[in-house]
Parts: structure tokens; C-alpha cells; sequence
């Protein structure tokens, strides 16, 4: 009897989702407010502008549009109440879903959010290792000797790459979406200042339409598994980042007026905690 292969578990996995409901009496306050403004700015027949009936401007609306503006303004203090209840740790703004809605009825809308998945790296240590004898025997192949810059970040490549490969860690599909957006918008920047169509740029790389979404969703996975990998390393190793170190690292900066400007910055807090967590964890993984 020939052996099943075994089947690899999957890189892209399902968001976790769950349901939030709203019952009438929760939503009819809202949804008169939303209907009478929407009211204001129809036209019809028989009526003045600003003054049709909210009966008549409910049947010329489109009740889906209606429906979403009354839980633009409900939804999002649900859902973090919902979060903190089931003890949910989204990693990214979640996905929302119409299921069912309607005048005297409840109104339940399905939440998909992006969870961390567990990521055990037993062993990784041995696996660093002889990701940088590879990375030692392609380097030996060139030519020309890489700068020590250069080497530390051929090492790096190696060291995830092997990592990602050993341990295959899983990403929420969401999570996924969230950093191919991100990384759309930030091209579409970059291509119009160039003067240059995404369509364009798709045919002057000889690219398919399919084989660039392809190239897109794998950068964003790799990029998102190595956060998970950095992540999973620095938990292991009990590494972290505190105010201490941020604020000597601002204080050590040599352009004293930019680091007295950004000291109390939250968003250049939080950008730098983030590069000084990264550069702990790969200091270490080129000590191995």
C-alpha cells in the first residue's frame, strides 16, 4: 500500500470571525436620524426640496445605503465592546459583513478580524546556524566581497528565509489583505510621480495581471512572516524595548533640536520601540 504525501498545512489561513447583533429598538433611533437627513436632499415630485415625508424618502432611498450609514455610526463602539468581550486580539482593522437586516428585525453583522497564530521555533538556533554556513558559502562564490553592511543583510535574508521554511509560519488572510493594500497605495504613489499607470508597469515587467498579484500577495506574506518570526524569536529570548531605551536613544541622536522636537511624538516613539525591537533580534540571530 503506497503512503498518503503528507499534506503541508496552509500559509494563508482563515480570519477569525463572529457575529455582532443589533435589535431594533437599538438601531430605530439611528436609522430615523440617518433617513431624515437623507431626506433633505431628495427631489420628488409633489414635494419641496428638504421638506418629503420620511415614509416617501424611505421608499425612493436605496435601503442598503440607509442600512450602512446608520452603523457607521453604531458599529464601531459594538464592535470594541464585542473585542473586549470575547478577549480578542485583532492585529489590524477588521472586515465587516451585512448579514441580515430590516425594519423590526434584528439587525447581525459578521466581524472578521486577524488573530496572531501561535508560532513555535523549537530548535531555531541550530537552524540560524546553518542558515549562515549557506549564506557563508554563496558569499564565498562572489567575486567581489561584500561590505560588512552588505554581509550582515545576506546573513539576515538567509537566516528568515530558512526560518520561514523550517517553521512556516501561518498568517491571517486579513492581515494579508491589509499589507497588499498598503503596499498598493504606496506604489501607486510612487508610479504617479513617475508618470507611470499601474497597467503600464504591469506590461513594461512582462507581467500577467495574475502573476503580478501573485508577486504582490507572496512580498506581503514574507514580509508579514518575518515580523511573526522576529516576534516569535524576542518572546523566546525575553527580549524588549522600553521608554529607558527609547528616550537614550533620542538623547544620543547628533541633531539635539529634531530629538527634543519628536521626543514626546507617539508615532516616532512607536517607530523607533519598533526598529530598536528588530535591530535586538537581529543582533542576536548574527551571533549565533
Amino acid at each position: 500500500m503506497l503512503a498518503m504525501a503528507k499534506t503541508e498545512a496552509p500559509l494563508i489561513i482563515p480570519n477569525t470571525t463572529f457575529e455582532i447583533t443589533f435589535a431594533w429598538t437599538e438601531v430605530s433611533a439611528e436609522y430615523k436620524k440617518v433617513l431624515a437627513r437623507l431626506a433633505k436632499r431628495l427631489s420628488v415630485p409633489g414635494f419641496r426640496k428638504g421638506a418629503v415625508p420620511a415614509n416617501v424618502a424611505e421608499e425612493q432611498l436605496d435601503p442598503q445605503m440607509v442600512v450602512e450609514q446608520t452603523l457607521q455610526k453604531l458599529l464601531p463602539e459594538r464592535y470594541t465592546q464585542e473585542v473586549t468581550k470575547l478577549d480578542k486580539k485583532p492585529l489590524t482593522t477588521p472586515d465587516f459583513s451585512l448579514v441580515s437586516s430590516g425594519k423590526n428585525k434584528d439587525w447581525v453583522i459578521s466581524a472578521s478580524i486577524a488573530e496572531k497564530p501561535e508560532l513555535a521555533l523549537k530548535d531555531y538556533k541550530k537552524v540560524v546556524k546553518e542558515a549562515k554556513k549557506e549564506a557563508a558559502a554563496a558569499i564565498a562564490k562572489e567575486k567581489t566581497k561584500p561590505k560588512e553592511q552588505e554581509l550582515d543583510s545576506i546573513n539576515l535574508q538567509f537566516i528568515y528565509g530558512k526560518l520561514a521554511e523550517k517553521y512556516r509560519p501561518q498568517v491571517p488572510e486579513l492581515l494579508v489583505k491589509r499589507e497588499i493594500e498598503h503596499d498598493m497605495e504606496h506604489m501607486r504613489e510612487q508610479l504617479k510621480n513617475l508618470n507611470i499607470t499601474l497597467a503600464d508597469y504591469i506590461k513594461r515587467n512582462n507581467l500577467t495581471e495574475e502573476a503580478f498579484s501573485q508577486q504582490v500577495t507572496v512580498r506581503a506574506l514574507t514580509r508579514l512572516q518575518t515580523i511573526f518570526v522576529t516576534d516569535a524569536i524576542a518572546k523566546s529570548e525575553k527580549i524588549s524595548v522600553d521608554d529607558k531605551a527609547i528616550d537614550a536613544h533620542i538623547d544620543a541622536l547628533p541633531d539635539a533640536d529634531f530629538g527634543k522636537k519628536e521626543r514626546k511624538n507617539p508615532d516616532y516613539r512607536a517607530s523607533l520601540h519598533q526598529t530598536l525591537f528588530t535591530q535586538a533580534v537581529h543582533k542576536l540571530l548574527l551571533s549565533l
